[in-house]
């Protein structure tokens, strides 16, 4: 097989893995509804939490975190083999955005995803550990203080290319989390228009 091919190989095999909409699953099985229908009617953790409870919540984010981080390891080693160490950054840094595409725009649902967060924090969890703990320190201080799951999302996302620059620079993770932190902050856009008109909803509150 030629590198082409394995490339997109790895692409299709990566996005269809990220696009599995966990939330959306996980919502028919355990309360026979649409979660789209609910809340704020998006498909990731954060409104799982909402609609559906902790423990469906804590599932649909361990789901989400894990289908990164298996597409910038596992898939990625995979189609790896055979070629030179230097460029597995490059493979794990295409698996990974194929995974964060195909969840925020899942095939499987009229390409209408999630909002990336979980399964970017998988992606960089494989690809730099540190800064991603660090950015989910940041996120939890965040929404202790502000109360405000999407506020302390972007402000999580803006911070892991400082972070990666500061523990772990390379050229491409760096411009990998500059990209990754942008697709965060365009994902939340409906977010910020909310936090700026002092609508957004803050943690233990239910959608409008």
């Amino acid at each position: 097989m030629t590198i082409i091919l394995k490339l997109l190989a790895m692409i299709v095999t990566s996005y269809l893995l990220g696009a599995i909409p966990t939330s959306f699953i996980i919502g028919k099985l355990t309360k026979k509804i649409d979660i789209r229908e609910f809340g704020s009617g998006n498909v990731g953790a954060a409104n799982a939490f909402r609609v559906l409870g902790v423990i469906p919540g804590i599932i649909t984010l361990i789901i989400d975190i894990a289908k990164g981080l298996v597409c910038a390891s596992i898939i990625a080693a995979f189609f790896h083999r055979g070629y030179s160490d230097q460029f597995y950054n490059l493979f794990q840094i295409i698996a990974g955005t194929s995974a964060i595409i195909g969840h925020n725009w899942t095939i499987f649902l009229d390409f209408k995803g999630g909002k990336g967060v979980a399964t970017s924090a998988g992606v960089f969890l494989a690809i730099s550990p540190i800064a991603i703990l660090l950015c989910v320190a940041v996120w939890g201080i965040c929404a202790l203080i502000t109360r405000y799951v999407s506020l302390s999302s972007v402000i999580a996302a803006i911070s892991l290319p400082i972070f990666i620059g500061v523990f772990n620079f390379r050229i491409g993770n760096l411009v990998f989390g500059i990209i990754a932190a942008v697709f965060v902050v365009i994902r939340h856009k409906g977010n910020i228009e909310r936090l700026l008109h002092g609508t957004e909803n803050k943690i233990g509150k239910t959608s409008h």
